[in-house]
């Protein structure tokens, strides 16, 4: 099961990371900046945009809509389940370790820190 766990953990990272990476690479290029500096830049903010993202699931309230799809003012509203609730947590921990991970990549690349 963690070994599950780390391999999706692992293929999240690289997604996100190879996204990141890419992004810095080509605004780099454009901006005529350091590369090293550009990514890490681009590490930064993508992983502070995943605590944000993290931070937001977890302040969801423990009330749903009762129907899917319904964005009316006035709804009827729902507990949520235990299994919802958890899922929100969940969701906030990987977003959360996403999140942090990518920045320490970031820090490693910086040039400005004494990085690789």
């Amino acid at each position: 099961m963690w070994l599950a766990a780390l391999r999706r953990f692992g293929l999240l990272l690289v997604a996100v990371g190879g996204s990141a990476a890419l992004l810095g690479l080509i605004l780099g290029a454009l901006a005529a900046a350091s590369i090293e500096r550009a990514m890490a830049i681009s590490f930064y903010i993508f992983g502070v945009t995943l605590l944000i993202v993290a931070f937001a699931s977890a302040s969801r309230g423990p009330v749903r809509p009762r129907g899917a799809g319904q964005l009316r003012y006035a709804q009827a509203v729902r507990w949520a389940s235990r299994t919802e609730l958890e899922e929100t947590i969940n969701l906030s921990a990987v977003l959360t370790a996403l999140g942090l991970v990518l920045i320490v990549i970031g820090i490693a690349i910086d040039s400005r820190h004494g990085g690789l």
